[in-house]
């Protein structure tokens, strides 16, 4: 088990699989896991998963030092892992847009068009100042030709 003195900071990345079950990676001795979850998870599989790339990556342990139920599948791993089944997992459906009142959506066009033609300015302001430093170079330029 991880010790309070061993923790360290550890980055998990989760993505989505099209497997059955959960799988990931990490390398040893290393601060990042990659965990993929299936659409449908068992979340003590998830549990199990996680502890077993954490002992990769936080433990420095491959495989053939993780043997038991703690670190992999076999034995009574679903009721080491039973407390996970608890915690709220489920997929979340994405927030729908709400739909504006004309009132709100003059408001927004009124702002995007401010916020655009401030850039339009600064653009312009742009163009200028290099139009200039191209006159400034090219007359150098013909004066240099002009002494030779």
């Amino acid at each position: 088990m991880l010790k309070p003195s061993q923790g360290r900071r550890v980055i998990i990345e989760f993505v989505p699989s099209q497997d059955l079950c959960c799988s990931g990676e990490a390398y040893l001795g290393s601060n990042e896991m990659l965990v993929r979850i299936p659409r449908k998870v068992n979340k003590a599989d998830l549990a199990l998963t996680i502890a077993h790339e954490t002992a990769h990556a936080v433990l420095n342990l491959n495989h053939s030092e993780m043997r038991g139920p703690q670190y992999n599948n076999v034995g009574n791993w679903e009721k080491l892992y039973a407390w996970a089944l608890e915690f709220p997992l489920e997929r979340q459906q994405s927030p729908f847009k709400q739909n504006l009142s004309p009132e709100q959506k003059l408001g927004e066009a009124v702002l995007k068009l401010e916020e655009w033609e401030n850039k339009l300015i600064l653009a312009q302001n742009k163009v200028a100042r290099y139009k200039k430093r191209v006159e400034h170079y090219a007359r150098k330029l013909n004066e240099k030709d002009e002494k030779w």
